[in-house]
């Protein structure tokens, strides 16, 4: 099956595109093209008008400003993963940006563009949480700014207004040494997860858990913090026992239904109870390895 008809436009700045927002109906941005385009293949997607970012090259840096990480939404994943900047600071990044798609679409494939797309399971807008990251929308009215939490309005659509695009998106970096661990289960060696989950943890010098962040993404509609879990790991010594416990929040999450997890592309056909299932024994094994991962960090001190 091939694309309906559509038309194209491929702006240079910003400022253009806002514009082209603004005054045309029915548009879709392409990013790095790799869910948009299937999307448009199997005419799931039938956009009048495709307006093209590729030549916005303000909307591609990683900055670092005020102790946070501003990343431009045309960021490449390929640029990400080579990033010093991100390696020190975001070393969970790392991570996950290794379980995404394969080496020859990195370099295509963009933070922004998968942040909005919101695949229920996607990578990056878990680690976007763990980082309380925010985003930064865009049109000709001016900019507004948005948590993780607010940022999807329902199955794969994000909280943006008529003739809003995101901009850019923020990550809040954790101290030197801290761990960090980052999982997911996957049908086929780097297709679509079905669940994932990460974690990060800082311990003292008597091995007691003093910060804490949890994340599971595929279970619900969007990536989410389990703050009931963090709350229950401060203060305690990491223990199995104790990660089993705070996995279970997992379970409190609402979960997609059967037909929205089979809505879209890449259809998972897996129930709702077994991704709460997936979510809590991939929660409590990034737990136990951001541990592990910390203590590690503290003996070498």
């Amino acid at each position: 099956m091939s694309a309906a008809p559509f038309a194209y436009v491929d702006p240079g700045t910003l400022s253009e595109v806002l514009d082209l927002l603004d005054r045309l109906e029915d548009t879709r941005l392409l990013a790095g093209g790799q869910s948009l385009i299937p999307y448009m293949q199997f005419r799931m997607a039938r956009p009048a008008v495709v307006v093209d970012l590729n030549r916005v090259g303000e909307l591609a840096h990683i900055t670092d400003h005020n102790g946070r990480l501003e990343i431009g939404a045309m960021t490449r994943q390929r640029a990400l993963a080579e990033s010093e900047i991100i390696r020190a600071q975001v070393p969970i990044a790392h991570e996950a940006l290794r379980l995404i798609g394969h080496v020859a679409t990195r370099p295509r494939g963009t933070l922004g563009g998968s942040v909005a797309n919101l695949d229920p399971s996607a990578e990056l807008i878990a680690v976007t949480a763990l980082h309380d990251g925010v985003l930064h929308v865009r049109s000709v009215r001016g900019e507004r700014v948005l948590g993780v939490a607010d940022w999807a309005r329902d199955l794969l659509t994000p909280a943006l207004d008529p003739g809003e695009m995101l901009t850019r998106i923020d990550w809040a970096p954790w101290p030197t040494g801290h761990g960090h661990a980052f999982l997911e289960f996957s049908k086929r060696h780097h297709d679509y997860a079905v669940v994932a989950a990460g974690a990060l943890m800082t311990v003292d010098e008597q091995g007691r858990i003093t910060r804490a962040a949890a994340a599971v993404a595929g279970v619900g509609i969007i990536a989410t913090r389990l703050t009931a879990a963090e709350r229950l790991l401060v203060g305690e010594v990491g223990r199995p026992e104790l990660f089993a416990e705070a996995a279970r929040a997992a379970a409190d999450l609402e979960p997609l239904t059967d037909t929205q997890a089979n809505t879209g592309y890449p259809r998972r056909f897996v129930s709702a109870g077994y991704r709460r299932h997936l979510g809590q024994v991939l929660t409590r094994r990034t737990l136990h390895l951001a541990h592990s991962r910390a203590l590690g960090q503290q003996e070498r001190r």
